[in-house]
């Protein structure tokens, strides 16, 4: 029995440890606002429906994270810096792609897709609104 509570003891230990680590990787408030900003005009724009809305806003999420982590980390080194986020950008390309259907792929396409989409939303969201009015 002892055995058993120790056991749970230390099982519950590791799990607090790590949901400790996943809810320090929150976007602060301004930037989940722009994110959702940013998920809801690319949604608008690839005509996602609901479910493919919540995945793209958590992909989108999941990838500013990334991309924010990656500044701050290469900071001293511009061309690691710049080749860490050419590959977050590739591995967003290759995830979203996976869900969606071939019209959304088309739309996809219209789309400069680089890290400034997360580093600088702001900018970003007014580009796509320029792109997606002179459609």
């Amino acid at each position: 029995m002892k055995k058993l509570c120790y056991v749970f003891a230390m099982l519950l230990c590791f799990s607090t440890a790590s949901l400790a680590q996943e809810t320090a990787k929150k976007l602060s408030a301004e930037s989940a606002k722009q994110c959702t900003e940013l998920t809801k005009l690319m949604a608008k724009n690839l005509y996602l429906y609901d479910a493919e809305y919540l995945k793209l806003k958590d992909l989108n999420e999941k990838t500013m994270l990334k991309v924010q982590e990656i500044y701050a980390q290469y900071l001293d080194a511009p061309l690691r810096q710049e080749a860490k986020l050419k590959e977050a950008t590739t591995e967003f390309e290759n995830e979203i792609r996976q869900m969606l259907d071939e019209q959304q792929k088309v739309a996809l396409a219209s789309y400069q897709i680089d890290a400034s989409l997360w580093l600088n939303t702001p900018a970003a969201i007014k580009s796509m609104m320029t792109a997606s009015e002179e459609r």
